[in-house]
């Protein structure tokens, strides 16, 4: 079983969703509202 295609895909999903979601600011980075 090969897992690390499956990281390399999540880790390239995850940097373009940061990359997307840079200027929206998460509200998680705002200050975690909970």
């Amino acid at each position: 079983m090969e897992i690390a295609p499956l990281c390399n895909s999540a880790n390239l999903v995850t940097q373009t969703a940061l990359k997307l979601f840079e200027p929206v600011k998460l509200p998680t980075e705002v200050g975690e509202e909970e």
